[in-house]
């Protein structure tokens, strides 16, 4: 659910990002027309006391982040959840990392994998890791 707030923070107040990586997000698109299954109502169930702005965002009708100086998205090619289509219309033109075979676990399962590549690319893009901030990027 973090995507998807991320997005809309990002669509409602472009101002206030510099920076926009999701991984596997898929809140607030429509799963359905990019392919993706649609967990959302079996997710409300099983989750009742879901906070209701969660339950009643709005769809995401176009892109991202589009001024972003870094934009970075990570999906997995058997997630059935968020699959690529989804990173690809939400932020178009970003760098995209597709882990083969992986689901929409993905963050957890390839953490290391996940970690180093960011680490590699904000490096690429002129940003440093503060230490002092405690590991902060800027």
């Amino acid at each position: 659910m973090g995507g998807v707030v991320a997005v809309h923070i990002a669509l409602e107040r472009p101002e206030l990002i510099t920076h926009l990586i999701l991984t596997v997000t898929c809140g607030g698109v429509n799963l359905a027309a990019l392919g993706a299954e649609d967990w959302r109502a079996e997710f409300e169930t099983h989750n009742p006391n879901l906070p209701r702005g969660l339950r009643t965002i709005k769809p995401i009708c176009q892109p991202a982040c589009t001024n972003c100086r870094c934009r970075y998205c990570c999906s997995g090619d058997a997630d059935p959840i968020s699959p690529v289509s989804v990173g690809q219309q939400l932020i178009p033109n970003a760098r995209l990392q597709v882990f083969p075979e992986a689901d929409h676990d993905l963050g957890y399962t390839h953490a290391a994998a996940v970690s180093r590549m960011l680490d590699e690319h904000l490096s690429q893009t002129g940003h440093t890791l503060d230490q002092s901030e405690g590991g902060l990027w800027t």
